[in-house]
């Protein structure tokens, strides 16, 4: 099974969940069709993902749920218990092993003591994030509440059909994982420094001597060519999400009229969902509001250098208003892909695994309104008392730029930040206490 998107006349993507003949996925489309249409195209891919991924459960089980709904038999608890444990597996390394499982189940069973010492104690398989087994299991018991449903509406015991149904959603439900208020206090990237950021820009720089992207293998395609403009390239992904905190989405939504050149050079954020512009059948776009952020001269000078000598270059490119594309044939000058962009950082944060192998792009962003954050904190402590701004204001300031629909965001940021500070502040006295204790002992 495998999900592909089509494009509609109007610029809509849908996905959809194809069967290994290529045909749609029957139930899989009609849930898209009547519970997550008006969903983001990204949100309706998960959703269609999950569903997939429970596919795996049914076939390995050799169970069809859709047939048992309609004879009147619902999940019971044991299996309540095996698709939420299923839900923990990542699905290729779940794919594989039950792959390796139908083949062992076909040979030929012997019993002797060569066997015996044959067997290897098997790998334990790998897991997900407690967040993405959580939305897994929240999308299959939507899932399948819809196809129980459905599937049993013409019974006749339709009333005892229903409590059933609401019991498996909610005994569903009350099996996802809860949430790790610890790690979530200190924030998915809290155990990045700042430094490794600064160093993650620095090696996107062009003339940077550890820059992966040189001749040979580029991150695009793998196909032997020069790295010039692929660098030139790059490093502009990198620098707009240090420096103005851009999500990836909305950097690969960027169109060229977006970027205004002057004096006081300025970068759009538009939301442009389904635009029949946009070739991409997996389109990138902006989840946050619209809004206008200054560039620095640095960074436009070298934007407007890309639009007119790299970008100029490709004739496709004529036919499109993206403003980054591939530089590669055959797919040069078209719109540079999310895959493409994530294999950008992924190249980058390799060069150092050690210490930059959690570096994303959305970590990009976070360190960003940290450093958005120290910023005001300090305009206050340098500016007079009547240009000093308000920290109360700070929340509305972060959500202005950020783009967010709401203060909570910049809350959480605001209440890490000022945390951070105690926390450095209190290590910075124990070790001015331990240095004055051995003064002292050795007086």
């Amino acid at each position: 099974m495998k999900i592909t998107h089509i494009i509609m006349e109007t610029g809509e993507r849908l996905p959809m969940l194809l069967l290994d003949d290529g045909v749609p996925d029957f139930w899989a489309t009609l849930f898209v069709g009547k519970r997550l249409r008006n969903q983001a195209q990204n949100s309706i891919e998960r959703g269609l993902n999950a569903v997939r991924h429970l596919r795996g459960w049914e076939e390995y089980h050799e169970r069809d749920l859709s047939q048992e709904f309609r004879d009147g038999n619902f999940l019971s608890e044991i299996d309540v218990l095996s698709i939420t444990e299923h839900c923990a597996y990542e699905a290729e390394d779940f794919q594989k092993w039950a792959a390796k499982k139908k083949q062992e189940s076909n040979r030929p069973r012997t019993a002797s003591v060569a066997g015996l010492l044959a067997l290897k104690i098997e790998k334990p398989l790998k897991t997900v994030q407690f967040d993405t087994q959580y939305n897994r299991i929240s999308t299959i018991a939507k899932y399948l509440k819809f196809l129980a449903e459905t599937a049993s509406r013409v019974r006749p015991d339709k009333r005892e059909s229903k409590n059933e149904i609401e019991r498996m959603y909610k005994d569903l439900l009350s099996k996802r994982p809860k949430p790790n208020s610890s790690r979530n206090s200190r924030g998915r990237y809290a155990h990045i420094p700042a430094t490794a950021y600064r160093r993650f820009k620095e090696l996107a720089s062009p003339d940077h001597v550890d820059n992966p992207f040189r001749k040979g293998k580029s991150a695009e395609r793998g196909e032997a060519r020069t790295a010039g403009e692929v660098r030139k390239r790059n490093h502009l992904l990198v620098e707009i999400a240090y420096e103005l905190g851009l999500r990836g989405g909305e950097i690969l939504g960027l169109w060229v009229e977006d970027i205004q050149f002057g004096p006081k050079p300025t970068l759009s954020v538009v939301r442009r969902h389904n635009h029949p512009l946009d070739p991409r059948k997996k389109q990138a776009v902006a989840k946050t509001q619209e809004r206008t952020l200054r560039l620095s001269r640095e960074l436009a000078s070298a934007l407007n250098h890309y639009i007119l000598n790299e970008r100029a270059k490709h004739p496709f490119a004529n036919r499109h208003p993206i403003l980054f594309v591939v530089a590669q044939a055959p797919w040069n000058g078209r719109p540079l892909s999310v895959k493409s962009f994530g294999e950008v950082f992924e190249s980058i944060a390799q060069v150092d695994p050690d210490n930059l192998g959690d570096i994303s792009p959305h970590g990009l962003r976070h360190d960003r309104a940290c450093r958005f954050v120290d910023d005001l904190r300090l305009f206050n402590q340098t500016a007079k008392k009547k240009d000093r701004i308000p920290e109360e204001e700070f929340g509305q300031l972060l959500k202005d730029y950020f783009g967010w629909k709401d203060l909570k965001s910049a809350a959480v940021y605001l209440k890490r930040r000022t945390k951070e500070r105690l926390d450095e502040g209190f290590r910075q006295f124990q070790r001015g206490a331990f240095d004055q204790g051995d003064q002292g002992d050795e007086e």
